[in-house]
């Protein structure tokens, strides 16, 4: 990557000086749209000249710029008047506060360009899909070109399906006489194959420059432009929370926190650089991510509209947020910036993720590896979020090779089953921007040896080893069978047990622990799980039941399918100990159980099996009514149904 930081990266963005100004900048993540795909979201499409650029209302909830449009040429929908307003996320609040979003392209009066427009608010309009619905006209050889400027925007490369041969040429310059041509057949059903795609004029809008990998500051820091932004807590030992808007990302198992966690940690283990990314939990925030609220915000499946549109097959995937402290009173420095060991830099303090509705079910869902594909794409964005920028592959930074091609924060995204696997071209950007100190923080060694034991039909006892001589206190986080972790609390230093309360009689919980100092955390503990103690009593007569062996075990299971339809399993006893379930048809038998008595030496057990003939989502809660004690058994979700062969099952035989 290039270290250089002499060399000003432009960013689009007005800079006005005021009171404590921070910056707002954003990255965003497209699959490329076909023009076809394009006109069908567009109301209207127009050629125009931008013929002024001016802040919005402040009575406006975000920063937003209004440009007036005068149409040239209409080429789709209907517009009310020769000039319109076209209203983009971006810009100048009136507390002197900036936001930037990246994919978002900004305007200069004057400029000729070909615009794809949807209806916004109070008869204003935005682009379609951001950065992908605007082409900037210019003449090359004597001929009009339609050329698209993506900077700011990383690509996700789509399925290999019928439109990936468009989807590639989409990059492409297109002629604009033929091109509008197309575009108005294409508005009234009636285009055939595009036939304006010129593979010899260069696509790119911006020039090519060298591999940049770190975000620097505008031009309008005066003599501070180019000076990057980064946490200053991380050197100060503090970590850096986010937390995920509930209920996590659709489209994928679990809601995406395991792989939310799996992405930080992947920035965390960088053991030359001292990035402490943390998730915090879950909660509801209605403010979103380019709000500033002083909360790090995950928010998926954008439920606030912070990105136009939906995601279908193609369009705006992922955008990643950051204030940075930009300007003080005017009578004094207006780009603050703060000394490190490699230079200067503009304190970030605020960060946030967003991903678009539709992009769960119509990218993670459908990829070969939900998880992962989620995992790669939130890793990017949190790169975004802690102030890097892409090593390659976008209008700004030019084609990819070498180290930067395999970069995590290179422009295009992999979805190859790799997650978010740091590259050595990231982790040198995270070693020139967070170097670690002088002194090696002493971290805690990670406890070990945990266990979950049910004490009663409410209360779980976890324990655990103690390795460490110098934490301060310990986290321990919660899980449910079809769930991911999230913290419930603090234990003192030197703590090996706690008691958790409040737990539903036969319900399965699951834990780990880590141990924690002022220089960060150890890495977790196993992870241990149990199901709380049942009520001692007869096995109910209900339909959702099993009661197997003259009525001591008593067998129930829930459902759910890929579309959130749940249900509980009926019951339909074959022998003393055998008996089946179905969901959805009393012919289709889902599954099978059997409680075996195998009291006898030397097994002196109860063991369970079962088989299903299913791949949704089952949960399996088996409860002894005469000792008071519950096993549960889960099934993911699209996973074949696996055989149970518990021969421990219930060591309850004396009673």
């Amino acid at each position: 990557m290039n270290h250089s930081l002499s060399r000003c990266h432009t960013l689009a963005l007005v800079l006005v000086f005021g009171v404590l100004a921070p910056f707002h900048l954003q990255a965003t993540s497209y699959v490329m749209a076909t023009d076809d795909e394009l006109v069908g979201r567009a109301d209207l499409i127009v050629v125009a000249e931008i013929l002024s650029r001016e802040a919005a209302p402040s009575d406006l909830s975000r920063p937003a710029t209004d440009y007036l449009v005068e149409i040239e040429q209409l080429v789709k929908g209907f517009a009310p008047a020769s000039t319109v307003v076209m209203r983009l996320l971006g810009g100048q609040s009136p507390d002197g506060r900036f936001l930037k979003v990246f994919g978002q392209p900004t305007f200069t009066p004057g400029e000729r360009v070909i615009l794809f427009l949807s209806s916004y608010r109070e008869g204003t309009y935005r682009l379609v899909d951001m950065g992908l619905g605007a082409f900037r006209t210019r003449q090359i050889r004597g001929t009009s070109y339609a050329l698209r400027d993506l900077s700011g925007m990383a690509e996700v490369a789509a399925s290999a399906d019928d439109l990936t041969r468009l989807r590639a040429r989409s990059h492409l310059a297109r002629r604009e006489a033929e091109f509008l041509t197309w575009l108005s057949k294409a508005s009234r059903g009636v285009a055939g194959e595009p036939d304006y795609f010129d593979e010899t004029v260069r696509t790119r809008f911006l020039p090519p420059t060298s591999e940049f990998n770190i975000t620097v500051s505008p031009s309008g820091c005066n003599a501070s432009a180019g000076n990057i932004t980064r946490w200053f807590e991380f050197a100060r030992g503090q970590r850096i929370n986010f937390f995920m808007h509930e209920p996590g990302q659709s489209g994928v198992p679990g809601g995406g926190i395991d792989q939310l966690r799996s992405a930080m940690q992947s920035w965390n283990s960088d053991r030359n650089s001292e990035i402490n990314l943390r998730f915090a939990g879950t909660r509801n925030n209605d403010n979103g991510s380019v709000n500033a609220d002083g909360v790090n915000m995950i928010v998926p499946d954008d439920p606030l509209n912070e990105i136009d549109g939906s995601f279908v097959r193609s369009g705006t995937l992922a955008i990643g947020t950051i204030f940075f402290e930009s300007g003080e009173i005017p009578s004094r420095d207006p780009c603050p910036l703060q000394n490190f060991e490699n230079g200067q830099a503009h304190p970030i303090v605020e960060a946030g993720i967003v991903t678009q509705d539709g992009a769960g079910e119509n990218f993670f869902a459908v990829s070969a590896n939900p998880e992962l594909a989620f995992e790669e794409v939130i890793g990017h964005e949190l790169g975004h979020t802690i102030g890097l920028s892409h090593s390659c592959g976008d209008d700004e930074t030019g084609g990819c090779s070498g180290a930067a091609g395999q970069a995590l924060m290179r422009a295009t995204v992999f979805d190859d089953g790799r997650g978010a696997r740091l590259g050595s071209d990231d982790r040198a950007a995270v070693e020139f921007l967070y170097p670690l100190q002088a002194t090696v923080p002493q971290l805690p060694a990670a406890p070990s040896s945990l266990t979950a034991t049910a004490l009663s039909i409410s209360q779980i006892q976890i324990s655990w080893s103690d390795n460490s001589n110098n934490e301060t206190r310990f986290e321990i986080e919660e899980r449910l069978i079809d769930g991911g972790f999230v913290p419930i609390g603090t234990a003192p230093r030197n703590t090996t047990s706690m008691t958790i309360d409040g737990i539903p009689e036969a319900s399965f919980r699951a834990y780990r622990v880590r141990a924690v100092n002022p220089d960060g955390t150890s890495p977790f503990s196993n992870e241990a799980g149990t199901t709380t103690r049942a009520r001692i009593g007869d096995c109910p007569a209900d339909a959702s039941v099993l009661c197997l062996q003259e009525g001591r075990f008593e067998v129930s299971v829930a459902w759910e399918t890929a579309d959130a339809s749940a249900g509980q399993g009926v019951a339909t006893p074959i022998s003393d100990d055998t008996g089946h379930f179905w969901f959805f048809d009393p012919a289709n038998i889902e599954m099978v159980i059997k409680i075996l008595d195998a009291c006898g030496p030397p097994f002196e057990r109860f063991w369970v099996f079962s088989g299903g003939l299913t791949d949704v989502e089952v949960t399996v809660t088996v409860i002894d009514r005469q000792g008071g004690t519950a096993k549960t058994y889960f099934n993911q979700l699209s996973t074949p149904f696996r055989p149970i062969q518990d021969t421990n099952a219930f060591d309850t035989c004396s009673i």
